[in-house]
């Protein structure tokens, strides 16, 4: 879903530059170490969201 609102016309840069980071991310993940780091990761992305005020 990530990376369809990112292609859509008139995507905001906002989402372009989360797709990135988050596929860069996802594809470092190649063991159960690292699959822990990337969800603390995602974690805190969504927690500095809701922080900010998102739902």
């Amino acid at each position: 879903k990530l990376a369809y609102a990112a292609a859509k016309p008139g995507a905001k840069k906002g989402i372009i530059d989360l797709k990135e980071v988050l596929s860069t991310a996802i594809d470092n993940v190649d063991n159960a170490d690292k699959f822990k780091n990337f969800v603390n990761f995602f974690e805190a992305i969504l927690a500095y969201h809701r922080a900010a005020g998102g739902r």
